[in-house]
């Protein structure tokens, strides 16, 4: 995947007229932008590989937005702290089990590579 573009990156090839379009990704996505406007902005998709990055990155985010309740919008607006629907331990437990999974793993595959012959 291709990284996104910042104003500090080099193009690298021709991106002519991409800056114009570097921020209409998450409105495009969104459904925001006008008929014309998301005719325009497709055009420029079929020929700036980077902001077609940009859109995939952003394709899930309405799936996203929808999980969330108005209660929980409206005290994210207000600066009112929502509580986290996972406990705070959850994290560091899931990393935990992936480090052990991945550990005995090597283990596991370590004798019988080293049974192969050459």
């Amino acid at each position: 995947m291709m990284p996104r573009w910042r104003p500090e990156m080099s193009h690298g090839g021709d991106l002519s007229g991409h800056d114009e379009y570097a921020i209409w990704d998450a409105a495009y996505v969104l459904g925001s932008l006008s008929s014309v406007e998301r005719r325009e902005f497709e055009t420029h998709l079929a020929d700036c590989p980077l902001c077609r990055s940009a859109v995939g990155d952003l394709i899930g985010m309405p799936a996203l937005l929808s999980q969330l309740n108005r209660d929980e919008l409206a005290a994210t607006e207000n600066g009112s702290r929502v509580e986290p629907l996972l406990p705070a331990e959850l994290l560091p437990s899931l990393l935990a089990k992936v480090s052990w999974r991945r550990r005995s793993r090597i283990v596991a595959w370590t004798p019988l590579t080293a049974e192969r012959p050459v």
